[in-house]
């Protein structure tokens, strides 16, 4: 990527950013069409045909199109290299790696890759050396033997198992994820319905406070003469819904019966008088009469 000077004075030539290097390998793929793009020895597909003579242009390997990309530092290919390629670049009797590549001749700019050549003499002293990339290659057979493949295996057979180990860990990360969203779930419930235990026991337990509240504070209110027993059903249900009006009007009531007593007969009613009843008793009090007269009378 960038502005390139070639070290015989050609160019400059620009790769000037990831745009245009994108630009680049689409025109490269258009070219190349259905064909690999040949990587050979010293250009010999170029300088080494002579029109008319013809010449061998042998490969050393074959670069897919489809491989092409590019980053910041510029377009990257992968190559598949023939086995004579391979065993030269480990004996290091071919080292650099030069594009062909096509440019506009007024801008510099490059416009596609034709191919590439291994050479030993390489016009762009900014690219690596092709063995030090092959050395690399220690590490993927450390990688191949990791994944239980043969040494050799190829970098599409390590990726399918990386892939399928890949997913196999996705899968037990998913079972775990399951498991231990199922078992926090579990907990939740359990825990729920401990509360809900709880609630209701604490409810069940207000609702036996509540009732004898109120039974105490009527029957109180019985036995202090304040209250009828027959009234105590109506003052129950008042006492359990309001509780506190019902208190501070018995508070304050009048007592009506002597203190223990069950009947409407006040103290003071003479021997033998016919005892009042509650409606009786409303009478004599809504018109001011003597309850113990109005006994007399009625028993009269």
């Amino acid at each position: 990527m960038g502005t390139i000077a070639l070290r015989d004075g050609r160019g400059p030539f620009h790769l000037r950013d990831l745009d245009h290097a994108r630009r680049v390998i689409e025109e490269t793929r258009r070219r190349a069409g259905r064909t690999d793009i040949p990587v050979d020895y010293d250009h010999q597909s170029v300088f080494g045909a002579v029109k008319g003579v013809g010449g061998q242009a042998p490969a050393a390997g074959w670069i897919r199109p489809d491989s092409l990309e590019a980053d910041a530092r510029g377009i990257w290919a992968e190559v598949e290299w023939t086995a004579a390629a391979r065993e030269a670049l480990a004996d290091r009797r071919w080292r650099y790696l030069s594009p062909l590549f096509r440019y506009d001749e007024k801008t510099g700019e490059v416009v596609s890759i034709e191919n590439a050549g291994l050479t030993n003499s390489p016009a762009i002293e900014e690219l690596m050396a092709v063995a030090a990339n092959e050395e690399r290659r220690m590490d993927t057979s450390a990688i191949a033997l990791a994944l239980g493949l043969a040494e050799d295996a190829g970098v599409d057979e390590i990726l399918a198992a990386i892939a399928a180990m890949k997913e196999q860990m996705a899968g037990a990360q998913e079972a775990a994820v399951s498991a231990a969203v199922a078992a926090a779930t579990a907990e939740r419930d359990g825990q729920l319905a401990a509360a809900r235990a709880e609630v209701a026991d604490l409810a069940s337990r207000l609702a036996t406070f509540q009732e004898e509240a109120a039974s105490r504070l009527v029957d109180d209110a019985i036995a202090a003469g304040k209250l009828t027993p027959a009234q105590r059903a109506f003052w129950l249900a008042q006492a359990k819904s309001k509780p506190e009006e019902t208190a501070a009007y018995l508070a304050t009531a009048p007592v009506i019966l002597a203190p223990g007593r069950s009947d409407l007969v006040p103290a003071s009613a003479t021997p033998g008088s016919a005892p009042l009843t509650d409606d009786e008793l409303a009478v004599a009090r809504a018109f001011g009469l003597n309850p113990a007269a109005f006994a007399a009378a009625k028993g009269a």
